[in-house]
């Protein structure tokens, strides 16, 4: 289990420096190799004054405001002198129809026609090629406003149209990367999504938070015009940047629904219904109405924005009432530090545009980091629900397999050792006890299991003292909120140096200790001795989840004793019983090896019962199963009636069989008993068992 959930944190962490430095270092190649390292800046010359109107006025025209001009402006420049085959005027308008002249020749027309969008394409650039034989020829320009006089021009350039594109493109790079990397964890989030099996246990809608990722990254790269610049549409992207962003609402609104603890389905209705009807509404004003989307698109998006976050806060309002009346944290809090950073980025953006502080190009750079650190705190939320869940996974797996251990053996003491040993190969200690108290203020080792190539520390043998050690152990587990993990012994040197000198005794470098407790009393505890730095932690998790079932265990076992010995002990005498002699002889014994059997018959028994009272004659009884216990062993003794009892004993020779049962009946005579002892001896092992329990009772019939 730890093998697999303790490579998780490190997977991730390499995962994370990995991108970042794949993310610095191609920004980096990318902004500082040949294809953006031309020296455009000293081939590129500013074209934009110098420009007379046809009143005789002398602009520039990157300053001039079409609507002052009546929608039309008509300008006319002298080339320079010294002009080359590569060179190109080169310029960027927005919603502006161009034409132009070299004196009275036309080599250039740019009249987009009506679009999807409306009369105004947006963004736009023209490069008109120019040769040596154009020097010091008059160029002529006509620039007319598509919509309402409005339009502008920017960027006006004369040099090569190579180093134009690239001083184009790197302007907007920062904002292309930003937006592309917004899109790439979008498309990042529908892979995790689809390799993860236990979606309906996800911590939120990752494929809501993808898609909002994709729309808005990919809605944010196409305003920086650089797939305009690379491929030469100019409808397409214009087109798409205008109804791109309309279809944000309803995941936004999916993924806000799903942080909550209660995740009403109303809210998807609402949004889906309501990004939907505010869809078909900008096309019909579009197409029925005639209403031009430069015109409509601001008021368009104010109201799907002023309508999402209203959503939003009422999610967030009916998911804080309902949690405050269940007494549990919201969700939601998770994500605050990602918002509150999309936000102020957000609100710097809007300032910088009102204050006039920004380049159209580099605009929303703010919101665009803002939004990239959202999707970052939300995959971290993510990405810590999927370590937290790979983890109960393996937990759960752990559990599962300890559990299988503990139903497979006969006896509750071989669950234990094979638990043990399971866990031991898990989580890799090199030894792990288990001491029980021995109710006199002593803790004596029970079980014990040690790695391969290790030698046994004898814990059986082995007691601490509760107070000054076991104590000590308890405190510090209580004060380190319910767990201990000693990392290194001198760590409790100066603060139990009782217990430091126990770890130095028994060589311990580090342990994870943990009580067994019982009805608040603890009644033994578990030890997890030199186990590695990496799993010190795991393993005092497993403790917490595993102490009260082996304390359950513990008493189980106990209970199966008590059990056991009065199913099979008899409670008078203390001498097993006839059920426990049956079953030894169906099917224990072993009737290859060599055996004794002794026939052993209290006389005068029923005659000191009915004279002197039943107690007298259970004293007898005890007197002889004591006596018999003493030579043959206590697991070997049974009493199969009141004054019948049988006796197995297991000597290599008969010589020593009967030195036994004399012995026996030294004690016994000693004692003041009158026993009748019957025995045979099997040098060899029988063939019948009955024919030897018969043969003894007749001996022991022929001694009364």
């Amino acid at each position: 289990m730890n093998k697999q959930a303790h490579k998780i944190r490190p997977i991730w962490a390499y995962a994370f420096l990995f991108i970042l430095i794949y993310v610095v270092m191609t920004f980096y190649i990318t902004v500082t190799t040949e294809p953006l390292s031309l020296g455009d800046k000293e081939t590129l010359r500013s074209f934009s004054a110098g420009w007379t109107t046809d009143t005789g006025e002398v602009i520039s025209l990157e300053e001039a405001r079409m609507k002052y001009y009546y929608g039309e402006i008509v300008a006319q420049k002298k080339l320079p002198q010294n002009l080359s085959d590569e060179d190109c005027l080169s310029f960027e308008t927005g919603s502006v129809a161009v034409t132009v002249w070299i004196d009275d020749r036309e080599v250039y027309s740019c009249e987009l026609k009506e679009n999807l969008t409306g009369l105004g394409y947006g963004t736009a650039f023209h490069q008109i090629a120019l040769t040596a034989a154009d020097s010091g020829h008059t160029i002529k320009m006509r620039l007319e406003g598509l919509y309402h006089r409005y339009g502008r021009i920017r960027c006006v350039r004369l040099g090569a149209a190579a180093d134009y594109i690239h001083s184009a493109i790197r302007t907007r790079l920062p904002s292309a990367l930003i937006s592309l990397l917004i899109v790439f964890v979008g498309l990042i989030m529908i892979v995790v999504y689809v390799r993860i099996p236990d979606k309906e246990n996800m911590p939120f809608d990752i494929l809501a938070l993808s898609a909002l990722s994709i729309i808005v990254g990919g809605w944010l790269l196409l305003d920086t015009q650089i797939l305009q610049l690379l491929t030469g549409y100019v409808h397409l992207w214009r087109d798409l940047n205008r109804m791109w962003i309309l279809f944000a609402c309803y995941p936004c609104v999916c993924f806000t629904n799903s942080i909550t603890e209660q995740k009403k389905r109303i809210y998807l209705h609402i949004a889906f219904w309501y990004n939907l009807v505010l869809y078909i509404a900008i096309l019909a004003l579009r197409f029925l109405a005639g209403v031009d989307m430069i015109a409509s698109f601001s008021r368009v998006m104010a109201v799907i924005s002023i309508g999402t976050l209203v959503l939003v806060i009422i999610i967030q309002i009916n998911d804080a009432i309902y949690c405050r009346s269940l007494g549990l944290r919201t969700r939601i809090r998770s994500f605050y530090p990602g918002v509150v950073a999309f936000l102020i980025c957000a609100v710097i953006d809007i300032m910088t545009y009102l204050l006039g502080r920004s380049a159209s190009n580099t605009y929303g750079n703010f919101s665009r980091v803002g939004m990239l650190l959202f999707l970052l705190v939300s995959m971290g939320q993510f990405l810590g629900w999927w370590t937290r869940d790979r983890e109960t996974i393996e937990r759960d797996r752990f559990i599962n397999r300890f559990l299988q251990y503990a139903v497979s053996a006969n006896s509750m003491d071989d669950s234990i050792q094979a638990m043990l040993s399971y866990m031991g190969s898990e989580l890799k200690a090199e030894r792990i006890g288990i001491f029980e108290d021995q109710s006199n203020g002593r803790f004596r080792g029970k079980y014990e299991w040690y790695r391969d190539g290790l030698a046994s520390a004898d814990l059986e043998m082995m007691v601490l003292p509760y107070e000054g050690v076991v104590d000590e152990l308890y405190r510090i587990y209580e004060s380190a909120d319910q767990k201990l993990i000693v990392r290194d012994t001198n760590e409790v040197k100066t603060a139990s140096p009782v217990l430091y000198q126990q770890l130095i005794t028994y060589g311990i470098k580090t342990i994870v200790w943990g009580p067994l407790k019982s009805g608040g009393h603890m009644t033994g505890f578990l030890l997890f001795v030199n186990s590695p730095e990496e799993m010190l932690d795991e393993t005092a998790e497993i403790i917490s989840l595993i102490s009260y079932f082996l304390t359950q265990m513990i008493m189980q076992r106990e209970e199966q004793k008590r059990l056991r010995f009065y199913s099979y002990n008899d409670s008078l005498s203390g001498a097993l019983n006839r059920r426990a002699y049956k079953e030894y002889l169906d099917g224990e014994l072993d009737l290859t090896a060599p055996f004794g059997y002794v026939s052993v018959y209290i006389n005068g028994f029923e005659t000191v019962n009915n004279s002197q009272g039943y107690e007298a004659g259970d004293r007898m009884a005890r007197d002889l199963v004591q006596a018999l216990k003493e030579v043959f062993g206590p697991e070997h003794v049974y009493r199969l009636a009141g004054a019948g009892f049988a006796v197995f004993g297991f000597e290599t020779d008969e010589s020593y069989f009967e030195s036994d049962v004399e012995r026996a009946r030294r004690l016994t005579q000693e004692k003041g008993l009158e026993i009748s002892f019957g025995s045979v001896y099997c040098a060899y092992g029988t063939m019948s068992i009955d024919k030897v329990i018969r043969h003894a009772e007749e001996l022991m019939r022929a001694d009364l």
